[in-house]
């Protein structure tokens, strides 16, 4: 991993080829800054060859917005304040929901929780910044449209070469598969991708380029806990399509953009809303069975093995810190990241965080034990390892 990261270019930060393990809800998990962010990535997996494969992580655009206070000695929220958000006049988009005014209009954020959607507070995604921090309105976004669609001018002002900006827009990674996203959730990634008809799907500078209909198509999707936004183009019409939405997931707007396009283009008309809604219905209903055919196997309720203050501990994992556990009143309370819960116990060793977490739900937390008969160890989600000090 630290020979290939050695390697690492920018170019390799925009196009998702790295192929090192994702951080998975760093924003959650941790409560660490963009830096300590980065320190703490020398310690990632290489699940690919580097540059042999797309595999998306948006870790990589962490370290490239890095780069600029490290060039430039201004902080990577300056340097889009006064590079992008001035000069194309988005006066209401901010890097940080610290810079919204205490006056401001605001949608309010939703997640479906235990089925249901429920409106959730806004969530600081400050340490993660250049992976997804921007907020905006529809007015700024289409100034953004329009820049794009300028081919990196805005009323006359020029902010990007030509050159670069076709580079922007041009292929850099085939996309030979998008069964794996960097963790994140089937329902917002790949439905509309994998069901539109492409002779060519890759990627760009954080553009995904693909065909379609015999149009060159430039988009991206983004959302953070309870916000989803959907950004499209067709160039040679100068079309540019932004879709928000206060739902995550929302996959709605997917098939919406592939609505809008299809209206201009012309041709046979598709159902995209239904057949969006069609598979939805099945992946969620795959996962259904599958949890319960879990909860239908033979499981021991088994008691834990020690007396719940044996537990409490802290544990420590390279990329994601301190998880502390510790016993109050009788009960496990666990601190990680931004998470301080209540652990409600499951059977045997494995307990779950009490309240459910966007994305993941109640996530279980597994504790192992050493040949001594002591806890060594506590897993997160059966992924993240934790190892007692």
């Amino acid at each position: 991993m630290k020979r290939e990261m050695s390697r690492v270019t920018v170019r390799d930060c925009l196009t998702h080829r790295v192929g090192c393990e994702p951080l998975i809800m760093p924003w959650i998990l941790t409560d660490f800054n963009r830096d300590e962010l980065i320190r703490r990535y020398r310690h990632a997996r290489s699940l690919y060859g580097f540059r042999s494969t797309f595999d998306y992580n948006n870790t990589m655009f962490i370290v490239a917005g890095q780069i600029i206070p490290a060039v430039t000695g201004k902080s990577w929220d300056e340097f889009v304040r006064e590079r992008i958000f001035d000069p194309l006049g988005m006066t209401s988009s901010s890097t940080n929901i610290k810079d919204f005014p205490e006056s401001a209009n605001l949608a309010c954020p939703h997640e479906i929780i235990d089925g249901r959607i429920r409106p959730i507070p806004w969530q600081d995604l400050d340490g993660i910044g250049p992976a997804g921090s921007i907020n905006s309105n529809v007015s700024d976004m289409v100034r953004w449209l329009r820049f794009q669609l300028g081919k990196g001018q805005i009323d006359g002002k020029r902010l990007l070469s030509p050159k670069t900006f076709k580079e922007m827009h041009s292929p850099q990674q085939i996309i030979k598969s998008i069964s794996r996203w960097g963790g994140a959730s089937p329902e917002v990634c790949f439905y509309v991708i994998s069901l539109a008809p492409s002779r060519f799907l890759s990627y760009g500078l954080a553009w995904f380029v693909q065909e379609y209909r015999g149009k060159m198509l430039v988009h991206h999707g983004g959302d953070g806990e309870g916000m989803r936004c959907q950004v499209g183009m067709i160039p040679e019409m100068n079309l540019g399509v932004v879709i928000l939405s206060n739902l995550h997931p929302a996959t709605l707007a997917e098939a919406l953009l592939y609505r809008i396009f299809d209206s201009f283009i012309g041709g046979e008309a598709r159902d995209w809303s239904g057949e969006v809604l069609a598979s939805v219905k099945a992946y969620r209903a795959k996962m259904a069975t599958a949890q319960k055919n879990h909860a239908a196997a033979p499981v021991k309720k088994a008691p834990p093995s020690l007396a719940l203050d044996k537990y409490a501990g802290v544990y420590e994992n390279d990329l994601y810190g301190r998880a502390e556990v510790t016993c109050e009143q009788g009960k496990l309370m666990i601190r990680l990241g931004r998470i301080r819960s209540r652990l409600e116990h499951l059977r045997s060793e494995t307990f779950r965080i009490a309240e459910p977490i966007i994305y993941v739900g109640r996530m279980p937390v597994t504790f192992s034990w050493s040949t001594e008969g002591k806890p060594e160890s506590l897993n997160v989600l059966g992924i993240l390892t934790f190892t007692r000090k």
